[in-house]
């Protein structure tokens, strides 16, 4: 492939851009972020417990990140 379809594509999205309504992986991944992160926050009062939560929502957020990538394929 040469470089040329590439230039053309960055200068496009340079110009058009991604309309702010599209659905998007990265804003998937964010909100559930954010919902698991309560949870930890509401169940795990003290630094310890704050410690393994955020383990175990690490695990969450990438196992499901994980999970959908593998359905898709």
């Amino acid at each position: 492939m040469t470089i040329l379809p590439w230039c053309i594509a960055w200068v496009l999205d340079f110009i058009i851009g991604d309309p702010q309504h599209w659905p998007h992986p990265v804003r998937w991944i964010g909100r559930l972020i954010t919902f698991v992160q309560r949870i930890v926050r509401r169940f795990c009062p003290g630094e310890k417990a704050l410690r393994i939560g955020g383990g175990v929502m690490c695990v969450v957020v990438v196992g499901a990140a994980w999970g959908v990538a593998w359905g898709v394929r």
